[in-house]
């Protein structure tokens, strides 16, 4: 039986109609690591249906991204650009899954990873920022393996960060598997196969899942249209 946490009643509906919240909370801009827990929508109120558990982020910390989401940036604090190794901040649909195998169990859109998968981080590209399938890689100057000889990929959930893909502004953004050599990213979240699996089996496209992360520092920025969400992991 899945255990229940946190209960808040809602004071406003004005926000995202997202019944499927990934809140990721780091210490501060320059932390590598985080705290993630998982709430869920159930009627009008939001629970915590997971207790923390500990993921990595970009060598050089956290940025703000791009997204849909507008909210207030808090002055001094750093812009995501590409190769910054820099994770990102804000709110972020959760679109598509890719992965390993030919079947997995999640009420995702998923797609099986080949050796032709390619994401682009090519920032002159057309293709900039988008996942592809393609059997000519060398026309592009810079680019990810999407199905790798390791499990970092076996389990990738796309983030929906810079969709306009706006020149220079960070692309290839995932949650995955924690690389078995290296904990920390070149700009995504990572955690132990066990948690990416759990999340990948929870998460429901009909409910409209989006990422929220953010450091403690500009974690006030959300709280008005999130107001359930713990800025004290």
């Amino acid at each position: 039986m899945k255990t229940l946490f946190l209960l808040l009643t809602l004071t406003s509906l004005s926000f995202s109609q997202s019944k499927q919240i990934v809140f990721v909370l780091a210490d501060s801009f320059d932390s590598t690591s985080a705290k993630l827990v998982r709430y869920e929508k159930v009627g009008d109120i939001y629970l915590q249906i997971s207790k923390p558990i500990n993921v990595n982020l970009g060598k050089k910390g956290l940025a703000w991204g791009l997204s849909d989401y507008k909210f207030k940036k808090p002055s001094f604090t750093p812009i995501k650009q590409e190769g910054d190794k820099k994770a990102v901040v804000g709110v972020f649909a959760l679109s598509k899954i890719y992965t390993y195998h030919d079947f997995i169990k999640t009420k995702m859109p998923y797609e099986k990873s080949t050796n032709q998968h390619i994401c682009i981080d090519d920032t002159k590209s057309n293709n900039y920022n988008k996942i592809i399938k393609t059997k000519n890689k060398k026309k592009y100057s810079s680019f990810e393996n999407m199905l790798l000889k390791n499990e970092t990929y076996e389990y990738v959930i796309v983030v929906q960060h810079n969709k306009k893909q706006v020149e220079k502004s960070g692309s290839c953004i995932f949650l995955h598997v924690q690389n078995p050599q290296k904990k920390q990213t070149s700009g995504c979240t990572s955690m132990k196969k066990n948690h990416m699996i759990k999340i990948v089996q929870w998460l429901d496209i009909n409910k409209e899942p989006i990422l929220i992360q953010t450091p403690k520092k500009a974690c006030f920025s959300f709280k008005k249209e999130y107001p359930f969400i713990n800025c004290n992991l």
